[in-house]
């Protein structure tokens, strides 16, 4: 299951429109608070000013004065506490920098030592996957579990003692144990101000790794580790050059930050000190539809923008077109709440005017498209969870008989039984809900399938 980092899904104009609609009930709810809440607001303003003697408004004024200065030290305090925040913000900073190891390093002129590791898996180990019926060197499954195990939070002390304990606050961004997917390399690397320091603080990750090489022996496979390559140069860093600007531009925020909150206690002050106008007498119903229609269009901009930032499967094309799979069958999912109901059910019909597939006919297609030769265990998984994947693997489950073995195993990326299953089985189908799968899940999904080296034959979108 090959994934296609360039294709960036499509916005679909209609599917947007229709997932604002059936989130009518939000729309609407929010549009009659807010035509209320204005409507009265502006109802009382006008009740005070038609009831209102001279006396009484000198006294309203008089009053209203009092709770402008009132409002005025409140926003005030407001402005110091955040002053206060920020200030201490760029006291904190300046600390920092003068302190940091990282901050006092060139990132143009920089030692760093890297080693590669290679894993080979002993003969016995190999012999046992293959028993299991894993067909693919569990080397790649071994050598994914070293970044896991080995990195900067083993040997506090260790790395104190190379680094120094300003140092030790970097140390994330000073070594590191990477994987590359799809390989059994793993490349260690660490950063130093010196030759001495590069080439020490790389030996404790070495030292890291070959305690771990024995439990991951137990647990995953005898193996041993072949060292690869191995250098240490002065050159130049991007992430350590990364990291200096992104600190000084926080630095100039907080500063930036502590000048705007001093103007905004002046400003915040002479608004408080200045004469309030007479109000006039407004018009409710005026008021109310101004309060409608903000409400009405706030609702649908934010359904919209969750529609565009959700990460959701909106199309099974995606599944074709990213993930290189065979689409055997979409289900045309319904988003209403209450399907065939009421204006969810008029939706609906708007919605499928032009007819949905019988559900029958789908998996007796999908049956069909399932190659003859394709005579073992095919595995049926995906992203969604039991019970929505029991009808699915119940209806094609009857209609396979004489076929392929068909077994069921839900929630592939969360359930170590469903993976296990992916890696003895003989293909996979997978079954992905629309409008709810998140494409992070799709991609984990397609990484633990490739590790397995399960062919896959498609997918159902219901």
């Amino acid at each position: 299951m090959q994934t296609n980092q360039n294709y960036e899904p499509e916005i679909h104009l209609r599917d947007c429109f229709f997932h604002v609609l059936y989130h009518w009930r939000s729309i609407l709810l929010v549009t009659l608070v807010a035509a209320v809440l204005l409507g009265g607001y502006t109802w009382l303003t006008n009740r005070n000013v038609k009831s209102s003697s001279k006396t009484q408004t000198e006294t309203a004024e008089t009053q209203a004065t009092q709770a402008e200065l009132k409002q005025s030290a409140a926003a005030g305090s407001y402005y110091n506490l955040s002053n206060d925040v920020y200030e201490q913000l760029l006291k904190n900073g300046n600390d920092y920098r003068d302190h940091s190891l990282l901050m006092g390093l060139d990132p143009y002129n920089v030692w760093v030592a890297t080693s590669a590791y290679g894993v080979v898996m002993e003969e016995s180990a190999k012999a046992e996957a293959s028993a299991n019926g894993i067909t693919q060197d569990p080397a790649f499954a071994v050598a994914a579990l070293y970044p896991l195990n080995v990195d900067y939070q083993g040997g506090e002390a260790e790395w104190k003692q190379i680094y120094g304990e300003d140092g030790f606050r970097d140390i994330r961004d000073l070594v590191s144990c990477t994987y590359t997917s799809g390989s059994k390399t793993i490349t260690l690397r660490a950063v130093g101000s010196t030759e001495e320091m590069a080439k020490d603080a790389l030996s404790v990750l070495e030292k890291q790794m070959i305690a771990f090489s024995g439990a991951a022996g137990k647990e995953m496979g005898a193996h041993h580790l072949v060292r690869l390559s191995g250098s240490t140069m002065q050159t130049s860093d991007d992430i350590i050059e990364s990291r200096q600007s992104t600190f000084a531009k926080n630095v100039t925020t907080y500063q930036n930050a502590v000048t705007s909150n001093v103007k905004s206690i002046t400003n915040t002050q002479k608004t408080a000190s200045s004469s309030s106008s007479k109000t006039k007498k407004k018009s409710v119903w005026k008021y109310a539809g101004i309060g409608a229609g903000a409400g009405f269009l706030g609702m649908a901009i934010f359904w919209v923008l969750a529609y565009m930032f959700s990460g959701a499967l909106r199309e099974s094309e995606v599944l074709t077109r990213k993930y290189g799979l065979a689409l055997y069958g979409d289900f045309q999912h319904s988003r209403a709440r209450h399907p065939g109901k009421g204006l969810d059910g008029l939706i609906e019909k708007w919605e499928f005017r032009g007819g949905r597939k019988d559900k029958a006919v789908l998996y007796d297609s999908i049956c069909s498209m399932i190659p003859e030769d394709c005579t073992g265990t095919i595995l049926l998984t995906g992203t969604v969870k039991k019970e929505k994947l029991t009808p699915v693997f119940e209806a094609l489950s009857g209609r396979m008989k004489g076929k392929a073995n068909l077994v069921m195993e839900a929630d592939l990326n969360n359930n170590s039984a469903a993976v296990l299953a992916a890696g003895k089985a003989d293909a996979v189908l997978v079954v992905e809900e629309k409008h709810v799968t998140r494409d992070k899940e799709l991609a984990r999904e397609a990484e633990i399938l490739s590790i397995c080296g399960t062919p896959v034959l498609g997918a159902i979108v219901i």
